[in-house]
């Protein structure tokens, strides 16, 4: 009867209506009922007014409390019913907003990304001439626009079951091409959104060309984008060994020579993850010990060369091959297999390294055996005025040991106050 009459203001009120008061409370015969009525209205209608076709829209992306999830539900509801009849608008709106920006009149312009979003979700086919538009949106002058179409193509290739990378293959290419966009917040966001895509699609051609963009990107010119590459491209090779080319793990690897001393850090730490995850899946049989990732600890001792970073000292180091570098529960046995065939392929770089290591291990050994033996002197003393003279004699003695000794660890001071507290200890189990 509505349309009959024409009261277009009456039915933009009743679908406000529905919109408001649908909630959580109400039985799913309601919503259902509201559903059944909207969709025939517009199924009905002659023309869909710009105020009822942003009024679903607006309900379609929840950004505010005023928006219910029931209300949400609805309007997924009737754009996936009415999708034939909702396309021709659909479009012609959201095309002038991508293409004219500011210049369109309407409360949503600010919100097409979220829009195109949802109605891929429900009703993909209204898109298939709004979705190519994309491309325009990427290359454009400004920073912001260019980041929120790199968050939403993100999105809309990382939907799982989809293939959205595959249905528009070029609107794929030029998503990579955001890669080496100029600006490094967009180069920092592809990072993000590419990491996305990968774990929603590890396999295939399109994932091993996201790969193919981050390895490019290991020699960008900021720091933050290297070390966020590095990073993603670890944190996706621990789970996906098998995804991941070799060239591309070794070229994250080569990290460690950055110019930043915080990529280098991150780098090693982010190298042992990936080879500790390999060992534990060697051991719970999920996959075959494979002799082309046991280059991994020869590119860990080497950082025992590195002067700049007191982590990468030989005690350092050290303690990465006793703690870090195998689970914790790992047998001996297979520690043992893994050293086997990771030193084999040491070269003569690698064996002075792990030389340089043991040595000062034996040289901290025989300080602290040199040490307590002369501790125990001390304290032997019967005499209390020869033992006085021995203290005074015997502390120069000790001190040249605590700096020999502290000199050996990362953190040299701290290392030689535990010597000065342990050497006023009574305890004479020491």
């Amino acid at each position: 009867l509505m349309l009959d009459v024409e009261c277009d203001e009456l039915i933009l009120e009743m679908f406000q209506t529905f919109f408001s008061v649908i909630s959580e409370r109400h039985p799913p015969a309601v919503l259902s009922a509201m559903q059944t009525i909207m969709i025939l209205v517009l199924e009905e209608s002659e023309e869909i007014s710009q105020p009822l076709l942003e009024t679903v829209l607006h309900n379609l992306v929840k950004k505010t409390k005023i928006v219910s999830p029931a209300a949400q539900r609805l309007a997924i509801g009737v754009v996936a019913h009415c999708g034939d009849k909702l396309e021709h608008y659909v479009q012609r709106f959201l095309t002038s907003v991508m293409l004219e920006g500011r210049e369109v009149e309407s409360v949503l312009q600010d919100d097409y990304h979220d829009i195109i979003y949802k109605i891929y979700q429900c009703a993909p086919q209204i898109l298939i001439s709004v979705i190519p538009n994309l491309t325009h949106v990427l290359v454009t002058d400004h920073v912001d626009i260019r980041l929120k179409a790199v968050r939403l193509l993100g999105r809309l290739f990382s939907l799982p079951n989809q293939h959205v990378a595959k249905e528009y293959r070029q609107l794929f290419g030029d998503f990579l091409k955001r890669f080496t966009d100029k600006a490094v917040e967009v180069r920092l966001t592809m990072v993000e959104c590419a990491t996305d895509c990968l774990i929603a699609n590890p396999y295939g051609a399109e994932a091993l060309e996201l790969l193919n963009g981050f390895s490019d990107r290991l020699l960008d010119n900021d720091e933050k984008v290297r070390l966020h590459v590095m990073i993603a491209i670890f944190n996706f090779a621990k789970n996906n060994l098998k995804s991941v080319p070799l060239p591309i793990i070794q070229q994250a690897a080569d990290r460690l020579r950055d110019k930043k001393i915080f990529v280098r850090k991150a780098t090693l730490q982010k190298l042992v993850d990936v080879y500790r995850t390999y060992c534990m899946k060697c051991n719970e049989v999920c996959i075959e010990i494979d002799e082309q990732l046991e280059w991994i600890p020869s590119k860990i001792i080497r950082c025992c060369y590195d002067k700049e970073v007191k982590e990468f000292r030989p005690a350092g180091i050290e303690i990465i091959f006793t703690e870090e570098l195998f689970p914790a529960d790992l047998r001996v046995e297979e520690k043992a297999k893994h050293w086997i065939l990771f030193y084999a392929r040491f070269d003569e770089i690698d064996k002075k390294a792990l030389i340089r290591i043991l040595s000062q291990k034996q040289r901290l050994q025989g300080e602290m055996l040199e040490y307590l033996s002369c501790r125990q002197k001390i304290k032997s003393s019967v005499d209390a005025t020869l033992q006085e003279e021995n203290n005074q004699v015997s502390w120069n003695n000790l001190q040249h040991f605590f700096n020999s000794m502290s000199s050996l660890f990362m953190d040299g001071q701290l290392a030689e106050e535990g010597f000065q507290k342990l050497h006023v200890m009574k305890d004479n189990n020491i």
